[in-house]
């Protein structure tokens, strides 16, 4: 081409036109987000390394501002310093259609904009295919390949502001961020919610879930709709609970203290142990248990607990243990009760077996079956004594 003719296609053909291309080339040495494009009925013959480097036209910029004031060079000229950048930008995806325009008519500034095509993946989202969050939809970003995608939709939260762990994060209403598995929104109510799945297991995710309320909610669980799961509730008035479907495990190799606080950090908070089924409780230390209140164990099955040095319970006021079955409570040494005040012991039977040893007297009261005359007085023989054998 000669040169008057290659002015002549510059200012007569190019400048002012929109054309159409695909992009052939995405990696640009430069990283500034160029890429070539095969402009047709422009490019169609040449090679990709000869076709000219396309830069995007997009709402787009990574300068700074000046950091330090305005220095110029030694002629006076102003010296741009960088700055913290900002902006936006994507790679072009190779085999894309995008327009083309050329800067002042010029063929090797080629400028590139505008998605010819929709993606038909895209075009088949859920948002994207209800007419209700189609209207006033955004997306923001989208990226098959990456499995990303960040979009908005207008439509209220299904939730009315009482989001559920259980139901998961709400298809529609708010700001979405999805990548590959893992699933965030802010609804429009201003509840947030995070879920991730596992990849290889679809069935196991964790779910996260604050409400505007200030309620935080976490669940894990290996299926959704199974009785498998472990649930976190922490309330905005400092309350917690906490919910297994299996076995608690608590490990530590150093000291574990728990504190219950009542109001102002008092110790005066209350413990409530509720247990269904059966409870084991192995100890291989000393055990010591202090309450300055009551104290009550309620369980509906078996109560174990098993140590193997000493154990003591101290209690400021009273102590109930209550179960609706059998109480066992068993020592293979000593077994000391000591009470300072009345002991009862009270049952449709009592039933003491082995060696019993009493030492005092019987008082005469005039009934039970104790014999409170200590020597006969007909015989001489003894008539009491502190040990009972037997049984």
């Amino acid at each position: 081409m000669r040169r008057e003719e290659k002015i002549h296609l510059v200012s007569d053909e190019i400048a002012g036109k929109e054309w159409l291309g695909v992009v052939v080339d995405n990696d640009d040495p430069l990283r500034e987000y160029r890429c070539r494009v095969m402009v047709y009925n422009l490019f169609d013959t040449l090679e990709i390394d000869h076709i000219p480097w396309a830069l995007p036209r997009v709402p787009m910029s990574f300068a700074g501002p000046n950091l330090e004031g305005d220095p110029t060079d030694k002629d006076g000229h102003p010296v741009i310093q960088p700055g913290a950048g900002f902006g936006t930008g994507s790679v072009p995806k190779i085999g894309t259609k995008v327009k083309v325009i050329f800067d002042n008519g010029n063929i090797y500034t080629p400028i590139y904009f505008g998605i010819q095509q929709i993606n038909e993946a895209l075009r088949q989202e859920d948002y994207m295919q209800d007419d209700e969050d189609y209207f006033g939809s955004h997306t923001m970003l989208y990226d098959e390949d990456e499995r990303l995608k960040i979009y908005y939709t207008k439509r209220e939260s299904n939730t009315a502001g009482d989001p559920d762990v259980e139901t998961g994060t709400p298809e529609t209403g708010g700001l979405h961020i999805v990548l590959k598995e893992t699933h965030i929104q802010i609804d429009n109510e201003n509840n947030v919610y995070i879920e991730n799945v596992n990849a290889d297991d679809p069935k196991t995710l964790c779910r996260v879930v604050m409400n505007n309320t200030g309620m935080i909610t976490i669940k894990n669980t290996s299926d959704a709709f199974s009785k498998k799961f472990c649930h976190v509730i922490m309330n905005p008035d400092g309350t917690m609970s906490f919910q297994t479907s299996d076995d608690i495990s608590v490990e530590t190799k150093g000291d574990l203290k728990v504190d219950v606080l009542g109001g102002n950090n008092s110790k005066k908070g209350k413990v409530d142990l509720y247990v269904k089924d059966d409870t084991t409780i192995n100890i291989d230390g000393n055990t010591t248990i202090n309450t300055k209140k009551d104290t009550k164990i309620n369980t509906e099955g078996n109560t174990t607990i098993d140590t193997k040095k000493n154990t003591t319970i101290n209690s400021g006021s009273n102590t109930t243990i209550e179960t609706k079955n059998n109480t066992n409570i068993k020592t293979s040494m000593n077994c000391t009760v000591e009470c300072k005040g009345a002991m009862t012991v009270k049952g449709a039977s009592v039933d003491i077996k082995g060696a019993v040893t009493h030492n005092g007297r019987a008082a005469p009261t005039g009934s039970g079956c104790f014999c409170a005359i200590p020597i006969c007085p007909f015989t001489g023989a003894p008539h009491v004594g502190n040990l009972t054998a037997g049984g």
